[in-house]
């Protein structure tokens, strides 16, 4: 694989492509392009499960409820419903999975509450990302 510089155009040919995760662009000024009409960048069916243990401020390390919904390479967002401080929000990639137990590339930047069922991971991430 190339590495791209800026001012380069990435172009992806006709197909569709379903993702687990965000194409990254890792410099900026470069040009993403398909054929149209013809290309399509689709993201999977989302998946969810509760993080039943873990989550405290600084980890990337969850215990869940569901983790054969998730495999290694997925893009995850770490969040908690019933916790107000919306800056709280985790984008990360799924690492690996041991059991019950999620390993992420981010760590957490909040306490989540998993006690009363607010904290979950989920697989929600942007199609494209820089």
């Amino acid at each position: 694989a190339a590495m791209l510089s800026p001012g380069d155009t990435l172009e992806i040919g006709p197909g569709e492509y379903l993702m687990d995760n965000s194409l990254i662009i890792p410099v900026s000024d470069v040009t993403v392009r398909g054929v149209p009409g013809r290309t399509v960048l689709k993201k999977n069916s989302a998946v969810s499960s509760l993080i039943v243990e873990g989550g405290d401020w600084g980890e990337d390390v969850f215990i869940v409820s569901e983790p054969e919904k998730f495999k290694t390479g997925m893009g995850v967002a770490i969040k908690d419903d019933k916790n107000a401080w919306g800056y709280s929000v985790v984008t990360a990639t799924i690492e690996d999975i041991r059991g019950d137990t999620v390993f992420t590339s981010e760590r957490s930047v909040n306490d989540l509450n998993y006690v009363d069922g607010g904290a979950r991971i989920e697989s929600t991430f942007p199609v494209l990302a820089g």
